[in-house]
C-alpha cells in the first residue's frame, strides 16, 4: 500500500507498528484473487503460470506471495524498506521466490515492456489525483502489448482514511490515451481486521500494438 503519496518514512513507521495487519492487509487474499481472476470474473485467464507480474505497492507481500504460489513470476515494488523486509522474511519462510524492489509507482524500477500483468491492491487510491497521470504513464511503459492492469481501489473518497476513490470513468480518462481499452469494472470489498472497505475492481487491457497499428489512419 505504501507509495509516494506520503513520505516513505511514514510507511516505514506504520509497518514497524504493525498497522498493516490491522488496517489494510487482506483477511482473505485467496478470496480476493478468485473474485478478480476466477471463472466469469473481469480478470479471468490472466493468471497463467509463468507470466511476469508486477505488484505495485506490495506492502508486506501477502498478495505477491499468493501470486508466486500460483506459479507466476512476481516483481514486488514498494516505497517502504520495512515492508519489503517483512515480505522477504515471509517469502523465506514459505520457500517462495519473489523479486522485491524498492521504488515508487510514479517511477517504477522495472524495464520497459517487461511484464504481462500489473496488480495494484490499494496503492492508486493513496496517490493524489494530480499525480495519477504519471502512474498511468509508468504502467503503460512497463506492460507488454496486450498486457493488463488490475486495480482494487476505494469506491469513494474517504477523508478520514486519506483515500481517493477510483471509478471506471476516471480510469478510462487516465488510461485510454495510453492505449488501453475501456475498463471492466465490478464492485469489490477489501477486508482487513479493522473493517471492510467498499471498493471497485477495475481491469484494463493494453491494446495489442498490431491491432492499434491497423486501426490507425494511413499517413497522408
Amino acid at each position: 500500500m505504501a507509495d509516494s503519496a506520503r513520505h516513505p518514512s511514514f510507511w516505514d513507521a506504520a509497518y514497524r507498528r504493525g498497522d498493516h495487519r490491522e488496517h489494510w492487509e487482506s483477511l482473505d487474499v485467496e478470496g480476493e484473487i478468485s473474485a478478480a481472476f476466477g471463472a466469469g470474473a473481469p480478470g479471468e485467464g490472466l493468471l497463467a503460470p509463468g507470466r511476469e507480474v508486477l505488484d505495485v505497492g506490495c506492502g508486506a507481500g501477502s498478495g505477491a506471495l499468493a501470486l508466486a504460489a500460483r506459479g507466476l513470476r512476481v516483481i514486488a515494488v514498494d516505497g517502504s524498506a520495512v515492508a519489503l523486509e517483512l515480505g522477504r522474511r515471509r517469502a523465506r519462510r514459505r520457500g517462495l521466490a519473489v523479486d522485491w524492489r524498492a521504488g515508487s509507482a510514479l517511477g517504477l524500477p522495472v524495464a520497459d515492456r517487461s511484464v504481462d500483468l500489473v496488480v495494484d491492491r490499494g496503492c492508486l487510491h493513496v496517490i493524489a489525483r494530480r499525480q495519477r497521470r504519471r502512474y498511468a504513464k509508468e504502467v503503460a511503459r512497463v506492460l507488454r502489448p496486450g498486457g493488463s492492469l488490475v486495480v482494487w481501489a476505494a469506491r469513494c473518497d474517504d477523508e478520514e482514511l486519506g483515500l481517493l476513490g477510483l471509478g471506471a470513468h476516471e480510469a478510462n480518462r487516465l488510461f485510454g490515451p495510453r492505449g488501453f481499452g475501456r475498463a471492466l469494472a465490478a464492485p469489490a470489498v477489501l477486508s482487513a481486521r479493522a473493517g471492510s472497505l467498499a471498493a471497485n475492481l477495475l481491469v484494463l487491457a493494453r491494446a495489442d500494438e498490431a491491432r492499434r497499428t491497423r486501426r490507425s489512419p494511413s499517413p497522408r
